[in-house]
């Protein structure tokens, strides 16, 4: 609890995971996101999870903040 205080003053967080349920050991560069009808766009423009490491970061909005839960 003692590393989450000063918290609340913020609006947002960066978070930073892990994809651990990605099992492809190879990537392609250009990849094929729904949304664009078959055209291709680079993998660290898209939110692919097949990339050349599994490291994920997000900017989420910190709600509240419950005990030692983020919300």
């Amino acid at each position: 609890l003692e590393a989450l205080q000063g918290l609340e003053g913020f609006s947002h967080l960066w978070l930073v995971w892990w994809f651990h349920q990605n099992k492809v050991s190879r990537y392609h560069a250009k990849v094929h996101p729904p949304r664009l009808e078959g055209k291709t766009m680079g993998l660290f423009a898209t939110r692919t999870p097949h990339r050349p490491n599994p490291i994920g970061l997000s900017l989420v909005k910190l709600e509240a903040i419950d005990g030692d839960t983020l919300i």
